[in-house]
């Protein structure tokens, strides 16, 4: 896979948005997400679910900022999703949150940070 060493991720370009890689955690949960053999993989307790990208809202105009969404299923029900997994925010402000898809109802929400973002001070307030 060439990487575009500008936009790594894809965030601008266009193409498939891998904003998702690598480890998050929060109190309760740590993920993993990893791309194997061209499929992203979320690795958790020994359990691995695979991500596809959700469609982008045409009516909502994309942003550097704006959500980048993947739906999580099992490999042998990938048409079924079991969460729904966003990337929000950018810098050590990014967050990824995994909730029910609108489906199947439930009001928990996980919210993770990259782990290489713990532990650092938040980011200064611009004066107004």
């Amino acid at each position: 896979m060439d990487l575009d060493e500008e936009d790594p991720f894809y965030l601008f370009t266009g193409g498939r948005s891998d904003a998702c890689l690598g480890e998050w955690r929060n109190e309760r949960l740590q993920v993993l997400i990893r791309l194997q053999a061209g499929v992203l993989i979320l690795e958790s307790a020994k359990k691995e679910l695979v991500l596809r990208p959700v469609p982008p809202d045409p009516s909502v105009p994309a942003s550097p900022a704006a959500p980048h969404e993947w739906s999580v299923a099992d490999a042998g029900t990938p048409d079924t999703p079991v969460y729904l997994c966003r990337v929000l925010g950018y810098g050590r402000d990014t967050r990824l949150t995994l909730e029910p898809p609108r489906h199947k109802g439930g009001n928990f929400k996980a919210v993770l940070r990259r782990v290489e973002h713990i532990g650092l001070p938040e980011a200064p307030v611009p004066p107004k």
